[in-house]
């Protein structure tokens, strides 16, 4: 285990979790520019894992597009349908003029960005505003869910590198084992109890049981994915953004495959 790089992870977390966490509580536009800030540094970072594959794709159309996508879902100003036929009209305008030959491959990664952080940080501000109709409630729910992850994500981290020897998947992420992700699907089970003893009060046991289910089964399976987007494009972290941490897209990675799926089952069960 590295020492110093649990220390900078640990000092990052001291500090950045409680300001979260008011974020979080508060909602409403300190939550979307909150939002707004995760999408455009984590579509920055995507876009330099796209142009380490040989993609001539533009920042700054990468960062754009997730912050209009972000703020088109809070503000509703067109549907999500005429806003996906803006950005294609977009795309393919930007790929007629370019001097560079490659636009399925530019247009494929412009894409992906829209939909994998435009779209999925996009039901972050979903989940807050509109998961039930109680506005508080919708705190607590997104806070099980941060938290969720964050416990899961520690206990995986812990326990794999303690007691980890079946290895997950060498061919992604040759560090991860089966007594890790395990361990963090325990973990996430044990928090999601305690937790709904005392702020869930709309959500059954076997609800509670499906979230814990999807922060430790779905939120493991997007850090993979992410580990799987950094391994084909070379590279250790999305950035060195946050110490001890990486990137962005390195700490929001299985957040951002959890909350989508957990805001299209609350919707579900609530509605």
């Amino acid at each position: 285990m590295n020492y110093s790089n649990l220390f900078s992870r640990i000092a990052v977390s001291i500090i950045a979790i409680p300001l979260i966490i008011l974020v979080l509580w508060t909602g409403k536009l300190s939550f979307l520019f909150f939002v707004l800030a995760l999408a455009a540094i984590a579509s920055y970072e995507l876009s330099g894992l796209v142009r380490a594959k040989g993609a001539s794709v533009s920042k700054f159309i990468f960062v754009l597009t997730s912050v209009f996508i972000v703020a088109n879902v809070y503000f509703k100003w067109i549907s999500l349908v005429s806003s996906f036929i803006i950005l294609l009209a977009i795309f393919f305008v930007k790929e007629l003029f370019s001097k560079h030959s490659k636009p399925i491959a530019n247009l494929g990664g412009y894409f992906f960005n829209a939909i994998y952080i435009g779209l999925m940080f996009s039901t972050f501000i979903l989940t807050r505003e509109n998961a039930t109709y109680d506005y508080e409630e919708n705190f607590y729910i997104v806070l099980s869910l941060f938290a969720g992850v964050w416990v899961c994500d520690s206990a995986a981290y812990f326990i794999g590198s303690k007691f980890g020897k079946n290895k997950l998947y060498t061919k992604i992420s040759p560090k991860k084992s089966w007594e890790g992700l395990l361990g963090g699907l325990l973990f996430s089970f044990v928090f999601f109890y305690f937790y709904s003893s005392y702020f869930f009060n709309i959500l059954s046991l076997t609800n509670t049981i499906i979230l814990a289910l999807i922060v430790g089964v779905i939120g493991q399976l997007g850090d993979l994915c992410e580990s799987m987007l950094k391994r084909d494009a070379n590279v250790k972290d999305s950035s060195g953004l946050i110490p001890g941490h990486g990137g962005v897209l390195d700490r929001f990675d299985s957040l951002l495959f959890v909350v989508p799926v957990a805001y299209f089952y609350l919707s579900f069960i609530l509605n």
